[in-house]
């Protein structure tokens, strides 16, 4: 069985800054309801048997919106409440979707995504259709602003850095490489998934889901890794930014 986990439960503060009637990202749309970050995402997961969307601000709104249209995918989608999104970071999400998707013992691969993101079917084919546990980069500079980077060190650990507060990245050690992270990750080691779950303390799961993320790359053999490049990618902070690609939606 090949899961899907959308991360939804923010309660997107920059997208609804200076707005009157906030809205919940994922579902917003200016004129056509099926025009949303989600329903476009659902959309080119065709080929998973599930999707599990995990929700917190909005919550209502973001069932409502699923039930409408949840007849139009040939899987099912089940949403999961993260009641601690206001308190915690993404990696509780991320912890809600993935224990929902070991619950069932015949779970082999899980794709992750976070809610906000615009990219292209064909793109995110390339990561469906690997037979590697996949991370994604993208081709936007990278600005201490918005930007998540990855980058080899001088011991060949995978690591991610993103700044909360949108200030300045420092990095305090050698590295070989760096990226700009395209925020969707395929797991295909589900040992590797079990065996950290098992192990993360609670405190670190209510930080950034970069926690997890990284822990589990690192218990991957490279070999078993694939670094998946997105040409086309917008992450949607702004109104302006869904403006931006709201056509390729």
């Amino acid at each position: 069985m090949r899961y899907v986990i959308i991360t939804v439960a923010g309660c997107s503060e920059r997208f609804n800054q200076n707005i009157e009637i906030p809205s919940l990202k994922c579902i917003f749309y200016q004129e056509e309801k099926r025009k949303t970050l989600l329903y476009s995402m659902l959309k080119k997961c065709m080929g998973y048997d599930k999707a599990v969307v995990v929700g917190g601000y909005q919550y209502e709104a973001l069932q409502a919106y699923i039930r409408e249209f949840e007849d139009e995918f040939p899987f099912s989608i089940e949403t999961v409440y993260n009641d601690s999104f206001k308190q915690y970071g993404s990696g509780y999400s991320l912890y809600k979707g993935i224990r929902t998707c070991l619950q069932d013992e015949n779970c082999s691969e899980i794709l992750f995504a976070e809610g906000d993101l615009a990219v292209l079917g064909e793109e995110l084919e390339k990561i469906k259709q690997s037979e590697k546990s996949c991370l994604t980069v993208n081709c936007e500079d990278i600005r201490s602003d918005k930007s998540v980077i990855i980058y080899i060190n001088d011991k060949d650990e995978i690591r991610y850095q993103y700044d909360t507060s949108h200030g300045f990245f420092q990095i305090r050690e050698p590295f070989s490489r760096i990226y700009n992270s395209g925020q969707i990750w395929k797991m295909k080691d589900r040992q590797a998934v079990e065996t950290i779950v098992g192990k993360m303390p609670e405190e670190e799961w209510q930080g950034t889901n970069l926690i997890f993320i990284e822990k589990y790359f690192n218990a991957v053999k490279r070999e078993n890794i694939e670094i998946v490049p997105l040409k086309y990618w917008v992450n949607c902070n702004t109104r302006e930014d869904f403006e931006d690609c709201e056509g390729d939606l």
